[in-house]
């Protein structure tokens, strides 16, 4: 479980729930960053595998409500952020016990004026052998950062063109642009558009003195985690690439039934109005 700033955070797929997650050792880059590693789930065909993220509040809603107005949570996938953010304020009521689930990533339309929302996948690192030498390095490739910020009101849109920062994740990456990236064994993407057009309703008036609070999630396979040292090669683990996982091998030499685990289905919320931050 990730807390952070009374939030817990997670990264979901759609079919096996909750990814499992793993502590980080190293040195945090803020005092108000925590990070953590994340598994990404075996994919047999390597097809790419959407995921969600989910952040609730682990406060009492009153609690919340008394020492809070509401907070603006943002998403950068493998350094590129979305054109807007998600709150949980007095305007949605239920995202105080609900939280916010965030099911896809927001694309700017080229008038700036509105955006639209993709889904977001983790698909298997591809290297590109065409990339020049001199390719820029993304040292923000492989993980998935959520920033918080408390706020204090929501004031109404005035117009403020909505845009990304980032390079679109995605694609083959070249051996020059992963240099000091350790492990690196998937990289996020973007999936199919959805329907429907986002024009933001509101801009997010940040407290004064409010620090940014971030989570950072460093996502990789399960056999890169075990070459990083993160976890154990252990015999309780599915295996990760070709041939058959350990736990069904002895299945198959003992015949010891293995008892299935319950997939994890979460509910699809009512997206909210999106919103965000007023510079």
């Amino acid at each position: 479980m990730v807390v952070h700033n009374n939030f817990d955070f997670s990264i979901l797929s759609p079919t096996k729930g909750r990814l499992p997650e793993y502590p980080f050792t190293g040195e945090e880059p803020t005092p108000y960053t925590k990070t953590v590693y994340v598994q990404v789930p075996d994919s047999p065909s390597h097809a790419p595998q959407p995921f969600h993220i989910r952040i609730k509040s682990t406060l009492p809603t009153t609690t919340y409500t008394q020492s809070h107005y509401g907070h603006l949570f943002t998403l950068a996938l493998d350094g590129f952020t979305s054109s807007t953010g998600a709150c949980i304020a007095p305007e949605y009521p239920c995202s105080f016990s609900s939280g916010v689930l965030l099911t896809d990533i927001s694309i700017a339309c080229a008038d700036g004026k509105s955006s639209v929302s993709k889904g977001m996948r983790f698909e298997p690192l591809q290297l590109s052998l065409s990339c020049s030498g001199d390719e820029e390095i993304n040292p923000k490739l492989g993980t998935i950062e959520l920033g918080c910020k408390e706020l204090t009101a929501l004031a109404p849109w005035k117009g403020r063109l909505v845009s990304n920062k980032g390079r679109l994740p995605g694609g083959a990456v070249g051996k020059a642009g992963i240099v000091g990236v350790e492990g690196l064994s998937h990289v996020t993407s973007i999936g199919e558009e959805l329907p429907g057009v986002i024009r933001p309703g509101f801009e997010c008036v940040s407290k004064v003195g409010a620090p940014w609070w971030t989570v950072r999630y460093i996502y990789r396979s399960r056999a890169a985690l075990v070459s990083m040292g993160v976890i154990g090669n252990s015999l309780d683990e599915p295996s990760v690439g070709c041939g058959l996982g350990l736990r069904r091998l002895f299945k198959r030499m003992f015949k010891k039934k293995v008892k299935k685990v319950e997939k994890q289905a979460f509910s699809s919320d009512k997206k909210q109005e999106y919103c965000s931050e007023k510079s």
